[in-house]
């Protein structure tokens, strides 16, 4: 077995090792580590009937996560697993064993709707990512399912060392910003101005940061639930 493979499957071991049946929370883990694999050791560890796995895109849904499946020998579970997109997602209700939000950072607050209302519910809930969301609004969806709780988290730099992952350069291009010329039309319909790039900048920057604290999405997400209760 390979200097990679030895790595990996040390890593998963010990992943799996500290699995427990109900955990929830997200596992952080760096591309051509095997986040696939990973859950379906996890679906074939713990024996479970009843399995709900959100993917991306259709691609997934339809052929790599089946053939995951296949490859791993674990087809007994797949019979036992729906596979959708995050687009379905706000249809779904019911009450799973394991729910699994792969590529988590792709899910909206729409999609978690049904999540955060319980009306579908689960045993385990878990989140794989290689990349947390920036946002607040997600990082707050995150907290409120209990997915901002790093169940494992194995770094790019990690798996460099491990040679999982080729090693890389990062070249960042600067591009200076206008903060003198007030050429971007900003504003509404009844009332525009113009600004800088710079103060344009600013301002979607703060938009983007404040668009809604925690106490305002809990709030919401209250009123929401009570409303339809």
């Amino acid at each position: 077995m390979s200097l990679i493979m030895n790595a990996r499957e040390n890593i998963l071991k010990d992943i799996l090792d500290k699995a427990k049946r109900n955990d929830v929370g997200t596992y952080l883990i760096a591309p051509r580590f095997g986040k696939s694999r990973l859950l379906i050791e996890l679906i074939k560890k713990f024996k479970y009937k009843k399995v709900l796995w959100v993917t991306p895109n259709t691609k997934l849904r339809d052929e790599d996560i089946p053939n995951e499946f296949i490859k791993w020998k674990a087809k007994t579970y797949l019979k036992k697993t729906t596979t959708i997109c995050y687009s379905s997602l706000k249809k779904q209700s019911g009450e799973y064993d394991l729910i699994v939000l792969d590529e988590v950072q792709c899910l909206t607050l729409l999609q978690a709707n049904r999540l955060l209302s319980k009306k579908l519910t689960y045993k385990s809930l878990i989140g794989l990512t290689g990349t947390l969301p920036k946002h607040k609004i997600k990082l707050d969806i995150l907290s409120y399912l209990g997915l901002d709780k790093i169940l494992k988290e194995v770094s790019i730099n990690e798996a460099i060392d491990n040679n999982i992952v080729a090693d890389y350069k990062v070249m960042t291009i600067g591009i200076p910003l206008d903060s003198i010329n007030k050429t971007i039309l900003s504003g509404n319909r009844t009332k525009s101005f113009y600004q800088t790039e710079y103060q344009k900048y600013q301002y979607l920057t703060k938009m983007c940061e404040d668009t809604m604290s925690t106490s305002a999405f809990l709030r919401r997400m209250s009123i929401s639930v009570s409303d339809k209760s």
